[in-house]
């Protein structure tokens, strides 16, 4: 007597999907490992950059600000100024701005702030923004990522510390909060 095999209860088809299946899950293991590698990579390449862009004097760039004046921005020469890049798309930006305003007040008369929106489409949107973070330091309008670059900005918000000379020490890019910011200009201009 023979023994009879007993039928396959898994048609082809179906060992071919299970196959694929596992197929998907290994390349998307893998291809989520890979994109944690970059994004590691990425923020260790910006934080690794901050002094890279330091030495190099302020652009001179002339740009529009909300009130529709020109602004020069290397006339901030002669004081510690904060330049900070921003764009209303940006939601760390956004949080931002609000703790870079108290900061301007405290420092008031010590050390200018001015804020530069960049890569921005929208200007109304822009406009918006400012009157919903209530920022009253310089606002300067247009930028479309020339001075961003030229200051070394990697990621948004950048923030970059001029001392009075028009040298930048110091591109942060990141959001900052008022304990920082105001640590980081303790240490720049003392």
């Amino acid at each position: 007597m023979t023994v009879a095999e007993a039928p396959d209860p898994h048609t082809d088809d179906e060992i071919a999907e299970g196959e694929a299946r596992r197929r998907r899950a290994v390349f998307g293991l893998v291809g989520g490992f890979l994109a944690i590698l970059v994004i590691i990579a990425g923020v260790q390449w910006a934080t690794d950059s901050d002094d890279d862009d330091t030495g190099r004097a302020l652009p001179d760039a002339t740009l529009i600000t909300l009130d529709g004046e020109e602004f020069v921005l290397t006339s901030t020469i002669g004081e510690p100024t904060v330049v900070n890049f921003f764009a209303s798309w940006c939601a760390p930006c956004r949080a931002e701005l609000p703790e870079f305003e108290e900061v301007s007040q405290t420092v008031a008369g010590e050390v200018t702030f001015v804020g530069i929106n960049t890569r921005e489409t929208d200007v109304d949107a822009a406009r918006e923004l400012i009157d919903q973070t209530g920022v009253s330091y310089t606002i300067a309008l247009g930028d479309d990522g020339v001075v961003y670059e030229a200051v070394g900005g990697l990621a948004m918000p950048t923030t970059a510390f001029v001392d009075a000379d028009g040298v930048i020490v110091e591109v942060h890019s990141g959001i900052l909060d008022a304990g920082s910011l105001e640590s980081k200009i303790a240490e720049h201009f003392g």
